[in-house]
């Protein structure tokens, strides 16, 4: 069996869909990323196929800083 790697769109909407998890509001996951409130939601929704590098990295940033420390 080969397992598939998940896409990098793939992996956004799950960095996103964590931050819900976690009690973060879209606005509250813009504010902290600086990537906009309609991209944050597009993204959650599985809406974005390829997101830019730059919004990836900013939301990455917030992923792990409040993913990891809720761990």
């Amino acid at each position: 069996m080969v397992m598939r790697q998940s896409t990098p769109a793939e992996r956004f909407e799950a960095m996103i869909e964590a931050l819900r998890r976690n009690g973060m509001s879209y606005g509250e996951i813009s504010r902290e990323s600086g990537v906009g409130r309609s991209t944050c939601w597009r993204g959650g929704n599985g809406e974005i196929r390829q997101p830019s590098h730059q919004c990836f990295e900013r939301i990455e940033r917030v992923y792990q800083a409040r993913c990891r420390e809720t761990k």
